[in-house]
């Protein structure tokens, strides 16, 4: 069973923090934000409830080593979730859980070992796949969209299916949102970025799928307004959404720090009851 679900941000610089390879100036917004926001990340696992294995709902993304699967193009892929992974080793932390993983799936998974978790880490990656030549940026038309709508319904019943027979799960869903916020922003600037993530949050703040599912839906022009503003968590927050939980849920952390929205959540089933996961 699904124990609970928890939003993060998958950003590298997050990772590079957590393990002190960087030196952010003490006196620094950004800095702060970004510590801020890790602490809020190592406290959900506080929030939820005990389990056995984390689940990460990842995007289609660009791999962080080379990778065959490059070769589908944008072709949208649901990875199949693996019920016997075995738990990975911490004795080198900056090695690849799974060099199939994508970039921010990877990310994820480090900084959940960063936290101390040595337990099984599973993914499943849903989306688009980025065309080899278009520079990680999926071209979206309307079959890649109607296949990825469905890869999202596959991947819901596939993840029920599995964490209905895999003891408790926590299911960690990579969350990035608008990548458009200001002029240091990865993508150009869109005043549309902060509604549209708030608009995210608030449904989130509601546990009620519908709502999240209304919010990650805005159009535009025939694109959904998520994936034109370039958030990595468009899908998998669809999948969340399509699970259907209905629950207590909570952001906690919500900035853009580097122009690209991070937030923290949880998402607790109204009928788990809540256990510290980690000693």
């Amino acid at each position: 069973m699904i124990t609970g679900v928890v939003i993060w941000p998958s950003a590298p610089i997050l990772w590079f923090e957590q393990q002190g390879l960087v030196a952010l100036s003490s006196d620094s917004s950004v800095a702060g934000q970004l510590k801020q926001c890790l602490v809020q990340m190592r406290q959900t696992w506080e929030l939820v409830g005990a389990f056995d294995r984390v689940l990460i709902v990842g995007p289609l993304a660009p791999r962080p080593v080379g990778d065959r699967a490059d070769r589908l193009g944008e072709h949208p892929v649901v990875a199949p979730v693996d019920e016997q992974s075995p738990a990975h080793s911490l004795t080198d932390p900056l090695a690849e859980v799974d060099p199939n993983w994508s970039l921010p799936t990877s990310i994820t998974a480090r900084l959940v070992r960063g936290f101390g978790y040595a337990g099984p880490i599973d993914a499943i990656e849903v989306g688009i796949r980025p065309a080899a030549d278009s520079a990680g940026v999926p071209v979206t038309t309307a079959d890649s969209l109607s296949t990825a709508r469905k890869g999202v319904i596959a991947a819901a019943k596939a993840i029920d299916a599995a964490c209905g027979t895999a003891g408790r799960t926590l299911l960690l869903a990579v969350g990035d949102g608008a990548a458009a916020h200001g002029d240091r922003a990865p993508l150009a600037r869109d005043d549309r970025s902060q509604e549209y993530d708030e608009s995210v949050h608030r449904a989130i703040n509601l546990g009620q799928p519908a709502q999240l599912l209304d919010a990650l839906a805005v159009d535009d022009r025939g694109c959904p307004l998520g994936l034109r503003l370039g958030s990595l968590g468009f899908w998998p927050m669809c999948t969340v959404a399509a699970l259907d939980l209905i629950g207590q849920g909570t952001v906690h952390f919500d900035a853009a720090p580097l122009g690209v929205g991070y937030q923290v959540g949880t998402w607790i089933p109204s009928s788990v009851s809540q256990r510290p996961a980690i000693s």
